[in-house]
């Protein structure tokens, strides 16, 4: 009696399907789990430049970004961080801005309203790459 060694066709395929049904139950928990790491990690980024404009502008009677035109800061995930929004919002608020973890964050202040000087953050998701 001679016997092969291996694995015959319904065993592979058994196997695969098996393999196929993990997958398709963990990769919804994985993306959830992503997006509550995202939203955690923008929480934790509005707490601390606000907590940076506010000593800001207990220093200065203004928010930042500041020039004459309230022009907005805009950073990309993508964006190297060497970019000069990134230092200038790093020594300014003193508050580490992370690039590379798929958050975007817009800054726009108005430090001429009549109603006083006002302050909008956004930090958004990204795209993965």
């Amino acid at each position: 009696m001679n016997r092969q060694t291996g694995f015959t066709l319904l065993e592979l395929l058994v196997t695969l399907s098996i393999i196929g049904i993990l997958t398709a139950t963990a990769l919804p928990v994985y993306n959830t789990w992503q997006a509550r790491a995202r939203g955690t990690e923008a929480a934790l980024m509005i707490k601390q430049i606000m907590e940076g404009q506010i000593m800001y502008f207990l220093e200065h009677d203004k928010f930042f970004p500041v020039d004459e035109d309230d022009n907005p800061i805009e950073i990309y995930h993508n964006t190297p961080p060497d970019h000069k929004d990134i230092k200038e919002l790093e020594e300014n608020l003193h508050v580490l801005i992370p690039t590379g973890h798929f958050l975007e964050y817009t800054l726009i202040s108005d430090n001429n309203n009549e109603n006083g000087p006002s302050f909008n953050l956004t930090i958004a998701g990204g795209l993965e790459l």
